[in-house]
């Protein structure tokens, strides 16, 4: 299977460039890779534009004014033509594994079909965790974000569709400039009888120290990997 992977940059061409050349080297299953920019104004489009030549990107989206994240992940489930598609943020390290990360992802989206969203754990982001029994590597948890974000295309259609003049989406009000959707669409799925988990055995590291969507600093989160090869995550993580 090929797998589309939609990206979404906003600026910050260091965290981009090297997010890119981390998914490039370590992801050996295939793939197409598309790119939505937001309006960027710091080079994005040229470098983009650069790899769009060379072949590596299956397709690029530059906007000439930000849209904010709303209007891209409208956007996203119609790109491409795989049942499982991914979706990533701009400032997200994948790891060296073998098999890779997607290979993985793609075995326990077959294994447990009721599980919608999948993304790698995170250490700069230890995820929110139900009370509930893992599913082999996989635990269930109740928001996950656009870190590597393997998701049924189908199920994500059926999500953006669903999202209301206001931003409303699994009864939750998503404004333009907000992350609170990380929240609202696993509420969403979980309403149509799709669980969201994380695999707990594939950790990618999340680089970004500000929001590029609203400015939040999120420096505090940041952790440096115990391992910057494989990116697993350093002892105590968790806590």
């Amino acid at each position: 299977m090929i797998v589309d992977i939609v990206m979404f940059t906003r600026n910050r061409l260091p965290l981009l460039q090297r997010t890119l050349s981390h998914l490039f080297e370590r992801t050996t299953s295939p793939y197409r890779l598309y790119v939505i920019d937001d309006g960027s104004d710091e080079g994005n489009a040229v470098y983009l534009q650069g790899l769009f030549d060379e072949g590596k990107l299956a397709g690029l989206f530059l906007r000439r004014e930000g849209a904010q994240f709303l209007a891209n992940w409208k956007l996203a489930p119609w790109i491409g033509e795989s049942e499982i598609m991914v979706l990533s943020d701009d400032d997200i390290l994948c790891p060296r594994l073998d098999p890779d990360w997607l290979a993985r992802g793609l075995e326990a989206l077959a294994t447990y079909p009721r599980v919608g969203l999948l993304a790698p754990t995170c250490p700069s982001r230890p995820p929110a965790i139900h009370d509930e029994l893992p599913l082999g590597p996989l635990m269930i948890c109740d928001k996950i974000g656009t870190t590597l974000t393997m998701v049924r295309r189908a199920l994500f259609r059926e999500l953006v569709s669903s999202i209301g003049p206001d931003g409303e989406l699994g009864g939750i009000i998503v404004p333009r400039d907000s992350t609170q959707l990380s929240t609202a669409w696993v509420r969403a799925a979980h309403t149509r009888g799709f669980r969201a988990a994380y695999m707990m055995d594939v950790y990618c590291q999340h680089i970004g120290a500000v929001s590029a969507r609203n400015g939040e600093d999120l420096s505090g989160r940041m952790v440096e990997p115990m391992d910057l090869d494989t990116l697993c995550p350093p002892p105590g993580w968790r806590e």
